[in-house]
């Protein structure tokens, strides 16, 4: 049974370019959310949320190893916020593409 081959260049590419949409969604303004989009989480990931996966994805793209580090963001973002926009869906999406290319 032969191991899946990692695939750093890649894993530290896909990282990178999630860090610059976080980035990009922290230079926006702020958006005002009602009390009705907070019930239906129609709203886009939190910021502090944004904060904390980029501190974990830089970390991600410095270790590349599955075994020294996984990232602990998206138990956030699965427990407060249904990540049913674009970032949600990219923040989830890199832990599965580290998971199994490191």
């Amino acid at each position: 049974m032969s191991k899946k081959k990692k695939r750093p260049d890649y894993v530290k590419e896909m990282c990178q370019r999630v860090i610059d949409r976080i980035d990009e969604e922290l230079l926006k303004p702020e958006p005002y959310i009602t009390d009705e989009d907070r019930k239906r989480r129609n709203y886009e990931v939190p910021r502090e949320i944004l904060k904390d996966a980029r501190k974990e994805i830089t970390i991600m793209m410095k270790v590349l190893d599955k075994e020294k580090y996984m990232p602990s963001y998206t138990h956030f973002l699965v427990d407060s916020y249904s990540p049913i926009t674009e970032l949600g869906k990219l923040l989830l999406k890199i832990e599965l593409i580290y998971e199994k290319n490191t």
